[in-house]
């Protein structure tokens, strides 16, 4: 008897060889593997083909002790059938959070997902459609980037901004790998299973190592059935099941599965692969289908036996129509309970109908959403959504909604933003938080606990202006602003209510805020000051600017680097990036060699337009404060033989870095100097 050693909630293969050959051991024959525990658990599952006469079968154990196995083939005649071993699973290193609390499922009130050991679990994903065709594992065509793994360079990013869920699908209908052979030996009759060695299996270990939870669907609403048979399409996620069903899934059957043109039932050939997906999943890993922005099949959904939580889309409407309160209150009432998930809303610059995002619906769509009962937000970012490797060849979705490149979308503002969305969640408890619909106001949106010992607004009303609440309870309160923008928290004055009713003060800027009222003491480390606009020192002319500038030691120490200008970053086949909508944002980066205070800067341009832009210090902490804010108020600008931007800075940075707000093809960017 073979005596594996393994440690729980880390994932082993077993090899199995068969002396029998098979034309297509793809299809020709079944094996299951089914292990028991010394306390009677079972866990029953199907060995995959990996090749020639081998098959893997992939199993994490969930408890430590002694797990039996024992091999079951459907050819009576093959010998594997009398094969039996046994696993020994110790404790592990606990390194992952797989490793400390287990898989994925949903919570005993079925409103959020937690992990195994109950540990609520706060969903921040990112969307890289059919990445593991689209992404190329062995070539990087970043700008002066040596990695040689596009794949990789994007998951890191990820990584950094504290996404904990990497959503995708498969490009089952077509099969293509980047810089590698076709899935396909025979299309859609045999799969390549060195294609899955050689590049898939690589990116599900490095999603899993990067501590991610992997979203996964098997194909593109109608698209994929029509061009595979349901037999196939149900083969191949059955596979696919084996494969991964050992890793940290949750199952989004495919994107937009409610999708479909006339007379061709698509709906209906995914809801049968979702049945095959749950059958042949031991791990009952949460499963749902991903939806269209307009959902005709909610009812029929919420009757299937296998879907567990609504992987709803919002769309992508921009800040003209966000997602109303509304919209969110029909899938929070419907009965039974499930969690509600945003999945899809307001992606960062798509442009979708002739309707351009832009940048901060994006933040807004996330925090509104949580506010309204999501249980967490996927992001998408253009460029990285669409995995366009480049914009010469025709990759997914280039020129329908993005022409632009992996490497222009991968460092978007609001993809920064949104690490400070569940660092926020995840302090107050996301977990025992219920959404209030009952207030009106669209740009007010209100969640609480049960007995409004902690109450969140979030405002993204453009003016000062609050509301006042109610219903709170006679005890002492902590009033805090927080900062969506910065991560940061500024402290209120604390506070019993009055008769259960607290005048919220005004929000510390035109922009949007969260409100966070608490009876807890939280231990709330990251503060910063009150915005206001700083005020040049002396008064400035354009006849005087020169020598004002001369009396001040320009800073040269330091790289500049726009994240996202034409003129440095270009693609690999050296075809230079033109922004293909009307306004975008642009950032521009400016590292010092050490902290050091920063008087001013000079920003050199030439624009039609007035530029809106925000500037961001960072400290050697990494600290983020917003210095300069000219979305609401004209920046100080001069005209001379050039026309140039001068704002006060006034603090110890180690960064500095400029967003603008309104970029567009005729504005340029000539120079950014810093002055001490």
């Amino acid at each position: 008897m073979k005596i594996i050693k393994a440690k729980v909630w880390r994932k082993i293969d077993i090899q199995i060889n068969s002396k029998i050959k098979y034309d297509n051991p793809y299809k020709d024959i079944d094996i299951i593997v089914t292990f028991i525990h010394e306390s009677n658990k079972i866990i029953k599952l199907n060995a995959f083909w990996n090749g020639d006469n081998e098959w893997i079968v992939r199993f994490t154990p969930i408890l430590t002790g002694i797990w039996n196995y024992s091999i079951n083939c459907s050819d009576e005649n093959n010998d594997i059938n009398y094969i039996v071993g046994k696993v020994e699973v110790k404790e592990n290193e606990q390194n992952l959070n797989i490793e400390k609390h287990g898989f994925l499922k949903i919570s005993s009130n079925k409103g959020y997902f937690e992990y195994e050991d109950n540990t609520p679990f706060f969903w921040l994903g990112d969307t890289n459609w059919q990445s593991f065709n689209l992404n190329n594992y062995y070539e990087c065509n970043y700008p002066n980037c040596n990695c040689h793994n596009q794949f990789r360079h994007i998951l890191n990013n990820r990584k950094e901004k504290n996404f904990n869920v990497y959503q995708t699908y498969f490009d089952t209908s077509n099969g293509n790998i980047q810089n590698s052979e076709n899935m396909w030996i025979d299309k859609f009759n045999k799969i390549n299973p060195q294609v899955f060695i050689d590049v898939i299996d690589k990116m599900f270990e490095e999603i899993v190592e990067s501590n991610m939870i992997i979203a996964l669907g098997f194909g593109l609403h109608y698209v994929t059935p029509s061009a595979i048979k349901e037999d196939e399409l149900c083969t191949f996620a059955k596979y696919i099941v084996a494969r991964y069903s050992a890793y940290p899934i949750v199952w989004i059957t495919g994107q937009e599965i409610d999708l479909e043109i006339e007379n061709q039932h698509t709906y209906d050939i995914w809801k049968n692969v979702a049945k095959i997906v749950k059958l042949n999943d031991p791990y009952h890993h949460p499963m749902s289908g991903h939806m269209f922005s307009h959902p005709k099949k909610i009812d029929d959904l919420n009757a299937q036996p296998w879907h567990d939580f609504w992987a709803i889309q919002s769309g992508h409407y921009g800040m003209a129509k966000i997602a109303t309160q509304e919209h969110y209150k029909m899938f929070y009432d419907l009965k039974p309970t499930k969690p509600i998930l945003e999945t899809e809303a307001d992606y960062e610059d798509i442009k979708c109908s002739n309707r351009f995002n832009g940048y901060e619906a994006t933040r807004i769509s996330a925090w509104k959403s949580i506010q309204c009962g999501s249980c967490g937000y996927t992001y998408g970012g253009n460029g990285i959504w669409a995995s366009c490797y480049n914009t010469t060849d025709n990759t997914f979705c280039l020129g329908d909604y993005s022409t632009e490149p992996w490497y222009m979308g991968l460092d978007k503002p609001a993809s920064y933003e949104m690490k400070h969305l569940i660092k926020f969640y995840n302090l107050v408890g996301f977990e025992n938080l219920i959404p209030k619909f009952d207030n009106k106001n669209e740009e007010i949106v209100i969640s609480a606990t049960k007995n409004n010992s902690t109450v969140i607004v979030y405002f993204y009303n453009e003016s000062n202006e609050t509301c006042e609440l109610d219903q709170l309870l006679n005890e002492k309160y902590y009033s805090y602003w927080y900062n969506p923008l910065t991560g940061n928290f500024i402290r209120n004055n604390c506070f019993i209510p009055n008769n259960g009713n607290y005048k919220v003060p005004n929000k510390p800027t035109k922009s949007d805020w969260v409100l966070l009222v608490t009876t807890n003491n939280y231990k709330i480390k990251d503060f910063e000051e009150i915005y206001y606009d700083k005020i040049l020192d002396v008064e400035i002319s354009k006849e005087n600017i020169n020598k004002y500038l001369d009396k001040k030691t320009k800073i040269d120490s330091c790289k500049k680097f726009c994240v996202s200008n034409e003129d440095e970053l270009c693609d690999f086949k050296n075809v230079k990036y033109n922004p293909y909508c009307d306004i975008t944002t642009k950032t521009i980066e400016i590292e010092l060699d050490k902290e050091q205070y920063i008087d001013l800067i000079e920003i050199d341009f030439e624009s039609n337009s007035i530029p809106k832009f925000r500037i961001y210090g960072i400290d050697a902490k990494g600290i983020i404060s917003i210095v300069t804010d000219c979305k609401y108020r004209k920046p100080n600008i001069f005209e001379n033989d050039k026309n140039i931007i001068l704002e006060k800075i006034g603090g110890n940075y180690k960064k500095i870095k400029i967003i603008i707000l309104n970029y567009n093809i005729d504005l340029k960017v000539n120079n950014v100097d810093l002055f001490k």
